[in-house]
């Protein structure tokens, strides 16, 4: 598992760079190397202060370059350059293992001469690129070490088409953008695509490759700012944690998450090569020539009757029918669909579990080899837990905090958005207690679409004036990231209030206790965000402290504290560590335990009744 930076159009500011990398050190959060897209280098910038070591590079940098230095940089170190310790130019096309990560990168900007063009007078410019660098990325593709997929792609122009399928605006319009870079992320399919050059922070939706492929995430970084005092409107650096592909299990790889699209490059309107813009080469095997095409990875063997996932059929076909059409394998012992909590309808996807293991070996084999009103049906190994005392687990299709859980505890339910719910603590600290909570499932903060994130920080406001207004109230917000069983992990964020006239005290009591705990926890600054500091797939702990209304309008936040969990602490970490926190500033340590304080029916009547007035007017 390697811990990676990315980085914007950095153009030459390293200093400012290089001070947020030291400052991520201080808080215990190193990175293994650093990627830059965009306009790294600049004319202005004094190299040699890196060179010398004026200026210590503080980790290994790698760069692709599309501003005024491409020509020279790719004339030069066309197979790339280790510039001086630590500063490495990636070169003009290729792939390279980087600490065990597979990186393809791509330097300059498309060629101004089309296609047809570039092949008639093989015309030349050194800080552009053409499809023979395209195909030259693809051809590499082929080895047998990038055979399973790469992990990252650089390019500093945006794919044209990516915007298929999805619905989003920008406050300017998107112009640096590449039909050849179409071709090659379509054919290339890395799991992350990194751009540049727009000064903007944008991750698109994740797109399916195909039905039966891991996912891509597209993602752009604004631009390094020049220095402190120029504050930065978009975010210019990207953390991720990121396993090479080849060490994932094919079930980690066909992992989706709720807000994937199609692949939006599918049609040909972005195939700009009319001549084959990348042909498979021969290799010699050892009964002659074949083509150098992947083999689809084979079934794993089963030791065991086990649940699968099944994917594929058109929302629209009957329960019974899709019943019918898995029943061509064997009998089945248990069947469930998965459904929409909007339409009523099933996704088109559930689980099955077969009385025998050689009929799920048998379906798990003919994944896709079979189709139901032309749509190819799909298997895929669920999880042991998935089967409970041979029956399927509910939990496979149903979180208990999902909206369309038809076990929801809708009694506690106060408020509805289009993104996020709001309902009653079972057993809160006070009866103010309030759980946020995302009506699809999402495991954090950090996983929520753009749509719902900004969703639940307008609740957060809403809730945060009314409290003050209505209550004399003020809130306190905190999030905790731990997988709660083995399949469920779905975001809660516990709103408790407490009284105003005690803001100084709590603030104060707050900041002694964090500072005195056994963890690591630091306060975050005002212009910090939470994906900025935290890695995919990363345990955390997330609290705010809210303002009073005289001092948000400068600062919605007094105190935001982040604790990173390590993978030796998860397992001693405190079930509920804010709710800890709190009873312990307040002096009410025999509220820790939820159980001790559940409300009654006709508490849950009577707060509902009151919240919802407060809530929905």
């Amino acid at each position: 598992m390697k811990k990676i930076l990315v980085a914007g159009d950095v153009e030459g500011h390293f200093e400012f760079l290089f001070s947020k990398i030291n400052a991520f050190k201080q808080k215990n959060q190193e990175f293994d190397f650093c990627l830059c897209v965009g306009r790294t280098l600049s004319p202005n910038f004094n190299l040699n202060d890196l060179i010398s070591n004026k200026l210590p590079i503080p980790l290994p940098i790698y760069f692709i370059e599309a501003g005024e230095l491409s020509p020279v940089l790719n004339t030069l170190y066309p197979e790339g350059h280790e510039i001086c310790p630590n500063l490495h130019f990636l070169g003009k096309a290729g792939i390279k293992v980087i600490q065990g990560i597979s990186v393809a990168y791509l330097s300059g900007l498309q060629s101004e001469w089309s296609p047809e063009v570039q092949l008639k007078i093989q015309k030349y410019d050194p800080g552009a690129y053409t499809m023979k660098e395209i195909n030259s990325i693809l051809i590499q593709k082929d080895n047998k070490e990038y055979k399973k997929g790469i992990d990252i792609l650089l390019t500093s122009e945006w794919p044209r088409g990516f915007d298929s399928n999805i619905q989003i605006t920008f406050d300017k319009n998107i112009e640096a953008k590449s039909t050849d870079v179409t071709t090659l992320v379509k054919y290339l399919k890395p799991r992350y695509h990194f751009v540049g050059l727009e000064d903007i922070f944008y991750k698109r939706a994740p797109y399916s490759n195909d039905e039966n492929s891991y996912i891509t995430r597209l993602i752009s970084i604004a631009k390094i700012p020049k220095d402190a005092t120029v504050p930065a409107k978009q975010q210019y650096l990207f953390a991720l944690q990121l396993k090479n592909i080849n060490e994932l299990t094919p079930e980690e790889l066909l992992v989706k998450t709720p807000d994937t699209t199609m692949n939006p490059y599918m049609s040909n309107t972005f195939e700009i090569n009319k001549s084959q813009p990348y042909k498979m080469q021969k290799t010699e095997g050892r009964g002659g020539q074949e083509e150098a095409k992947a083999n689809p990875p084979q079934p794993e063997k089963l030791t065991e009757n086990i649940a699968l996932h099944f994917s594929g059929f058109d929302r629209r076909t009957k329960d019974i029918d899709i019943e019918e059409f898995l029943s061509r394998w064997g009998d089945i012992q248990d069947f469930q669909l998965i459904y929409d909590h909007e339409t009523g309808r099933h996704r088109g996807s559930g689980f099955v579990l077969f009385k025998e293991l050689k009929v799920t070996q048998l379906a798990l084999n003919e994944s896709g080899k079979y189709s139901l009103q032309g749509r190819k049906i799909y298997f895929n190994k669920a999880s042991k837990g998935a089967v409970e005392k041979g029956k399927l687990s509910r939990q496979n299709a149903e979180c208990w905090f999902c909206l369309d859980n038809p076990n929801v505890a809708k009694e506690l339910i106060v408020f509805v958005g289009e993104e996020m719910y709001i309902a009653l603590d079972k057993g809160p600290i006070n009866q103010h207690h309030l759980l946020i909570i995302p009506i699809d499932h999402y495991p954090n903060a950090i996983s929520l679409p753009l749509k719902a994130s900004d969703e639940l920080q307008m609740l957060k406001v809403k809730l945060t004036e009314r409290f003050e207004n209505e209550y004399g109230e003020l809130l306190i917000f905190y999030e905790r990231y731990i997988k709660v069983t083995q399949n469920i992990a779905h975001m809660i964020v516990n709103a408790v209030p407490y009284k105003k006239e005690q803001f100084a005290i709590v603030l104060e009591e707050f900041e002694k206790r964090i500072k005195n705990a056994r963890f690591n926890t630091f306060e975050l600054k005002p212009e910090e965000k939470l994906p900025d500091l935290v890695y995919d797939n990363e345990y955390y702990f997330y609290l705010e402290i809210v303002n009073p209304a005289s001092r948000r309008k400068n600062q919605f936040y007094a105190k935001r504290y982040l604790l990173v969990m390590k993978e030796s602490e998860v397992r001693s970490f405190p079930k509920d560590y804010g709710r800890e926190l709190y009873c312990d500033v307040m002096e009410c340590r025999h509220k820790i335990d939820w159980k001790n304080c559940l409300l009654s029916e006709g508490d849950i009547k009577s707060l509902g009744f009151e919240f919802k007035k407060l809530l929905n007017k």
